[in-house]
């Protein structure tokens, strides 16, 4: 591959390009026109870049006169020509059908979940309006002499300390549920993601557990507590784990996903010594030969109790638009699990379900780095 077109036994190559080098052209070349990307490289054809398509091969040589070579040269121009428009016609339709599942994302990761705002200012509201009418009872006794000193004093306390621990109950899910919706706003609109067309990962190292996992069950505490699911954590996930480079902002939905699945979807079974058990559990484990032969993945695991799923719709689970035979009357759209799986794979990954003995187990495998195992900090 060149960028000049040349003789070689009995051919003559010409490149194909997808724009014409400005040096190759009479006429004059913007400046963008000047950048030049390598023969194999990847580059944005809509940025006005050029890049070698391939080389066009014409033979006999000695048959061909110099108004032979031109009119190849040419006839190769056009072949560029036509597919640099072709290219730039796939490439924005890629980028249509991107924008298209991030509205997806957005409405399924953001805008649902940011609905929750809504509730908590009602909370925050009646404390107000609570608050309010504590201020009035004080001032009524105050008006007509009631004393304070007595029970009505230690009554007026004692609704003071009860709306000062709402209002700050409110304030603290209020802090934690920005931080989340914040965390997972910036994750989906970052800039990159619109000028690629593709989801672009900012991997960091980090403690999965700690960092990840954690955070995105505290955040859902309430609402399994409200479903009456129990969290087991593992015992030694902690004290074994170890950092792994990962797009915390992407990842933690992956997990926000899994764990609203899990208060949606976990039912109440009856364990061997005939108590009933309703819960989520996670955990973490390494396997040999993933991604290749010789080379070591880590599973991330997600446990709820209920019924199995079938054969078929475990093998179609992750598929978007796919939902359980057991999701009737219940909010969804399907799409939990494809955005779970898509962002899995660009980390190089790869996702999965199985039955077990009490329940369904939802996991992903990413390659383990090799990084030496550390406690966190």
């Amino acid at each position: 591959l060149t960028r000049e077109p040349y003789e070689t036994g009995s051919c003559y190559l010409v490149p194909i390009y997808s724009k014409v080098p400005c040096n190759l052209r009479k006429e004059g070349c913007t400046r963008s026109q000047k950048q030049i990307s390598p023969l194999y490289g990847a580059t944005d054809i809509s940025r006005g870049m050029t890049c070698i398509l391939g080389m066009y091969s014409v033979s006999p040589l000695q048959v061909l006169s110099e108004s032979d070579r031109f009119f190849f040269t040419k006839y190769s121009n056009r072949i560029g020509y036509n597919l640099h428009n072709r290219l730039i016609a796939l490439q924005n339709i890629d980028h249509l059908k991107f924008i298209n599942n991030l509205v997806k994302d957005i409405e399924h990761n953001v805008i649902v979940p940011n609905m929750y705002f809504r509730h908590l200012f009602n909370q925050l509201r009646k404390g107000i309006t609570a608050l309010n009418s504590l201020k009035e009872d004080i001032r009524e006794a105050e008006i007509s002499g009631t004393e304070l000193i007595d029970g009505n004093c230690g009554n007026y306390l004692g609704r003071c300390d009860e709306l000062s621990a709402d209002l700050f109950s409110c304030h603290q899910q209020l802090v934690k549920h920005h931080a989340n919706i914040s965390l997972f706003l910036e994750s989906l609109f970052r800039r990159e993601h619109f000028e690629r067309g593709h989801l672009v990962l900012h991997p960091r190292r980090c403690f999965v557990e700690k960092e990840i996992i954690l955070p995105q069950l505290e955040y859902f505490s309430s609402r399994l507590k409200s479903a009456g699911v129990t969290v087991e954590r593992p015992e030694n996930m902690i004290d074994e784990e170890f950092q792994i480079s990962v797009d915390v902002g992407l990842l933690s939905q992956v997990y926000a996903n899994l764990f609203s699945n899990a208060a949606k979807y976990a039912r109440e079974i009856m364990v061997q010594d005939g108590k009933p058990r309703k819960a989520l559990a996670y955990g973490r484990e390494l396997i040999d030969n993933f991604p290749e032969p010789g080379k070591k993945g880590v599973k991330f695991n997600v446990f709820t109790t209920g019924p199995h799923l079938s054969p078929e719709e475990g093998q179609q689970i992750f598929q978007e638009g796919v939902r359980g035979t057991d999701s009737a009357g219940i909010p969804g759209t399907g799409h939990g699990l494809s955005f779970i799986r898509h962002v899995v794979e660009l980390h190089g990954g790869t996702v999965g379900y199985e039955p077990t003995s009490e329940g369904n187990n939802f996991y992903f495998i990413l390659p383990a780095p090799p990084v030496e195992h550390a406690s966190p900090p």
